[in-house]
């Protein structure tokens, strides 16, 4: 049944039998809160927009040079949307699209760094980042988020490039100003390339997302790149999108031969227009059940002794869970045991952090309601035993 939000909660049959990474290989009776999927069905003119071209199979390639070819079309409505929702003045001509945000950063490194340099991004970090750093010869310098997202320091060795991720994966922290500011300027010292992964700046609550395309004067030194994956729940669709902020940048990224740096499919076009154009008032509602379930995550972990900050954007809640007294040595273990709760672990995300995790509450209320008051119980020492979580 749809809510008067908009958004139609997936029953407890239909998310077991999905095929899609978060559902797919868990156990019965657990709960994933881990993989970065929500539980709602996809806005409806998405589906349709899929339908209508499974129904008229076209299935083809997407074509990339006629002015008629859906990556035309949604190089035009990137920029519209970037420009009226966010205020970064995008160029169609200088914007490229793949499959994926990470992607695309892997091109970043391959052309505008080489093999021994240094590449600034920030810890905690979303896995892939640093291990694409490593895995292509670079050497990854980690800035603290934490306590308060840091600047980074203007005494420190020349790095190629900085990544940024904005709003900031597991944190969900959003950077100022006035630390987008500092970034900017470290990157005009060292003349750096930016690279900014904005993927969850519509998911916002209070305080607003600024691209740092859009301070000073970096927006000639910054890529910016993004995709409907996850405000829409369309990751699977593989189709992100990126600007660059000068014509060298862009002829330089060109230089990636061709099938490295693409890969997204017709479906995910279609769906990423459909997406930008038709479903304004659906996210509107996913934002407003996200702000809902942010204040119940907030609330079930106050009285306990998980450190947790709400997030500024992203529907994830990164927990801090160094002074549970009566969790042992792995206290994810304890949930996924005695709560039925699997949680994103915290070693994932960098060193220092094993016993820190990262919580998915998008998902219905109800439901999550649930998870919280049966997860809640592993934080209390009188309590010796827990109950099963039941889907609703």
């Amino acid at each position: 049944m749809s809510t008067d939000m908009g958004l139609v909660p997936l029953d407890a049959h239909q998310l077991r039998t999905r095929k899609s990474l978060k559902w797919s290989r868990t156990r019965s009776g657990l709960v994933p809160l881990d993989i970065a999927e929500a539980d709602f069905a996809v806005a409806e003119p998405i589906r349709e927009a899929l339908a209508n071209a499974v129904a008229a199979s076209d299935l083809g390639y997407p074509d990339f040079d006629s002015p008629r070819g859906g990556p035309h079309l949604l190089a035009e409505t990137f920029a519209d949307r970037m420009d009226v929702k966010f205020g970064v003045p995008i160029d169609p001509g200088r914007v490229e699209i793949c499959a994926q945000v990470m992607q695309a950063l892997c091109c970043v490194i391959l052309e505008f760094s080489k093999p021994g340099e240094r590449i600034l991004t920030h810890t905690p970090s979303y896995p892939p980042i640093v291990a694409a750093i490593e895995r292509l010869g670079r050497k990854p310098v980690l800035v603290p988020v934490e306590p308060a997202p840091a600047s980074p320091p203007l005494s420190s060795e020349r790095v190629a490039v900085i990544i940024l991720c904005q709003p900031h994966n597991p944190t969900g922290r959003i950077f100022t100003t006035g630390q987008l500011e500092a970034i900017a300027e470290r990157a005009a010292v060292d003349d750096a390339v930016i690279f900014a992964d904005e993927i969850h700046h519509d998911l916002t609550y209070e305080m607003p997302h600024r691209s740092i395309a859009t301070v000073g004067n970096s927006a000639g030194r910054t890529i910016v790149f993004t995709s409907a994956a996850k405000s829409f729940n369309i990751p699977g669709l593989r189709c992100a999108v990126g600007h660059f902020g000068s014509s060298t940048l862009h002829r330089r990224y060109l230089q990636i031969p061709w099938h490295l740096r693409s890969g997204a499919g017709i479906l995910g076009i279609e769906a990423t227009v459909a997406a930008w154009t038709e479903c304004e008032p659906w996210l509107t509602g996913f934002r407003r059940q996200l702000r809902q379930n942010r204040a119940l995550v907030t609330s079930a972990f106050r009285p306990t002794t998980v450190g947790h900050v709400p997030p500024d954007a992203t529907y994830f809640a990164w927990l801090d869970l160094n002074e549970i007294a009566d969790v042992a040595v792995d206290p994810l273990a304890t949930f996924e045991a005695e709560a039925k709760v699997i949680l994103q672990r915290g070693t994932l995300f960098g060193e220092g952090h094993s016993r820190f995790a990262r919580l998915n509450f998008a998902l219905p209320t109800t439901r999550l309601s649930d998870v919280l008051s049966t997860l809640s119980r592993c934080f209390f020492d009188d309590l010796q035993q827990t109950t099963t979580i039941q889907l609703k």
